[in-house]
């Protein structure tokens, strides 16, 4: 399994007498529940978000992401190594992520998604960034 399908099932087999009760409450049909209990599938980062809030719980806590934990170029590393790792792409990702907030008005809203999804605690903070406040 993976993490977060081994999270998933934690919180289903303790919240839900069957999968089928657990995949109306999500939202997702029973075969794709499974498919991700298995590890067979993942959800994009937007489907794990909706997810978690229908669950009532972070997205941080539904992906196995611990506070001394942060994630460098697609992975989960020690806060420590994250401190050495270059923050370059991140960086660049930020500031294309910025264009496009300008440039392209119509994709805000899928914009303001993805920045929750990504920084559940700082929303705010990175829109307003991304504003130029």
């Amino acid at each position: 399994m993976s993490v977060f399908g081994d999270n998933l099932g934690a919180i289903v087999k303790k919240r839900y007498r069957t999968q089928t009760e657990a995949a109306r409450v999500i939202g997702v049909h029973q075969t794709l529940l499974g498919r991700y209990l298995r590890a067979e599938s993942e959800p994009l980062v937007s489907h794990a978000a909706k997810i978690a809030r229908k669950l009532e719980v972070t997205l941080d806590e539904l992906m196995g992401m611990k506070y001394d934990q942060a994630i460098v170029g697609g992975m989960f590393v020690k806060e420590e190594q994250a401190r050495y790792a270059s923050d370059a792409p991140v960086r660049r990702a930020m500031e294309n992520l910025r264009e496009r907030w300008r440039k392209h008005p119509q994709e805000r809203r899928t914009i303001e998604h993805l920045v929750a999804a990504l920084f559940p605690h700082d929303t705010k903070a990175v829109i307003a960034w991304l504003k130029g406040s």
